[in-house]
């Protein structure tokens, strides 16, 4: 093998490295999103979606009229097919549960065909 073959296999290696990095789980897929309600618990969702690429919290309902609430974001990496994946969690540690942490909301946007 040649060192320009060498040196082209270097590179296709590492740009899959770098773009292997970006995609969506392959658990992003229509059968488990079908399979999301509200009231999930975030184990179940960890479950299914494996563990987040990022975590943030706030406060949620502030002007609702009934009180806030703290509430969890989970953001999933995104890919040409999934462009926007998120979860959002109530949290409430003296609710029952495995965790506390019940689904509220979640929004996953699949990148439109023709792009």
């Amino acid at each position: 093998m040649g060192i320009k073959n060498l040196y082209k296999l270097a590179i296709i290696t590492i740009a899959l490295l770098i773009t292997g990095c970006a995609f969506t789980p392959s658990s992003f897929n229509q059968s488990n999103i079908d399979r999301l309600y509200v009231g999930m618990s975030a184990t179940s969702i960890r479950q299914i979606f494996g563990s987040p690429v990022a975590v943030s919290s706030s406060v949620c309902g502030a002007n609702s009229g009934k009180g806030s609430w703290v509430c969890e974001t989970w953001k999933y990496p995104t890919s040409n097919s999934y462009i926007f994946n998120e979860f959002t969690f109530s949290v409430d540690t003296n609710v029952p549960g495995i965790d506390g942490k019940t689904l509220n909301n979640w929004s996953i946007r699949k990148q439109a065909s023709g792009f």
